[in-house]
């Protein structure tokens, strides 16, 4: 941890190790479904979402905090840690809330997926992870970065290879992984494919081989089922490192967290961190929600 005790970490603050990271995002102009999740990383607003997810199509990229769409946390602080003392957000629009705000660190992303291809997609591994270089608690999942048109059908994941904690490349094998049914239900910028009510869906995270903990890279991925009727529908594959959550109880009420006291409360942000937030509302939230707070960080 960043302190070794509330004295400790008063003095450290007290010598300026300290930070106050504001955020400010809106949502698209399609409203989002209760029981889905959304990243904000595609919201405009502060900090912009200006190229967030570019990169060459199926090629590994690492992002950092100066790319300008993470949020900013202070710079580097070796031979420090920081971490987060505190977390409040305030959601804005018809139905924002209830819900919940997850914080999490980009360690890696393959952008440029084609959600309407049943051939193998096979990601080049050029770059590879420079935090959490162990994989351990990353997590990915798959959102949709352009969309025209109207998708239609169920996809299914018949392939879905990766690098484990311990350097072994194999395949998952467990539940069916479906996406999102188009038309009703059809899945737009910013919409994680695989999270909803559905049947077959596996939540925020696509699962993970047994007495696996972290995902290194990922090496492959196919679809049996793709999507069809959207003229455009591509997708981005995220490595992500999961923070903390934050309750959103009601529309204008601030929800915060407080984790000097949350023991244990593994709030670390590494050197480096393109931090931004996934939202999973428990409403049908209304198109240009805004979702704005800030994070209190401190290090020693």
């Amino acid at each position: 941890m960043a302190f070794t005790s509330i004295d400790d970490m008063t003095s450290e603050l007290a010598a300026g190790k300290g930070f106050r990271a504001d955020f400010f995002k809106m949502t698209s102009s399609v409203a989002m479904v209760a029981g889905n999740a959304y990243d904000l990383a595609q919201g405009t607003g502060n900090p912009p979402n200006t190229n967030a997810y570019s990169g060459t199509a199926l090629t590994a990229t690492v992002p950092d905090d100066t790319l300008g769409w993470g949020i900013p946390h202070g710079g580097n602080v070796s031979t420090d840690t920081k971490q987060v003392l505190n977390a409040a957000m305030q959601a804005i629009g018809s139905n924002s809330a209830p819900g919940i705000a997850m914080l999490m660190d980009i360690a890696l992303y393959y952008p440029g997926i084609d959600l309407k291809s049943t051939s193998l997609q096979t990601f080049t591994n050029t770059l590879s992870l420079t935090r959490h270089t162990d994989g351990k608690g990353l997590r990915a999942f798959l959102l949709v970065t352009t969309q025209s048109g109207n998708p239609t059908g169920t996809p299914r994941m018949s392939v879905f290879n990766y690098r484990d904690q311990d350097d072994n490349d194999a395949a998952y094998s467990g539940m069916t992984i479906d996406f999102l049914t188009g038309a009703t239900n059809k899945p737009t910028v910013a919409h994680i494919v695989h999270a909803g009510p559905q049947a077959n869906l596996p939540g925020l995270f696509l699962p993970l081989n047994a007495g696996d903990t972290g995902i290194k890279r990922v090496n492959s991925m196919q679809l049996s089922t793709a999507y069809g009727g959207a003229t455009t529908l591509t997708g981005c594959m995220v490595l992500c490192n999961p923070i903390l959550s934050v309750p959103l109880v009601a529309v204008g009420a601030p929800g915060e967290r407080s984790f000097l006291f949350n023991v244990p409360a593994k709030t670390i942000i590494p050197d480096g961190a393109c931090l931004s937030w996934l939202y999973l509302p428990g409403a049908a939230a209304a198109a240009s929600s805004i979702f704005q707070g800030h994070l209190d960080l401190g290090w020693g």
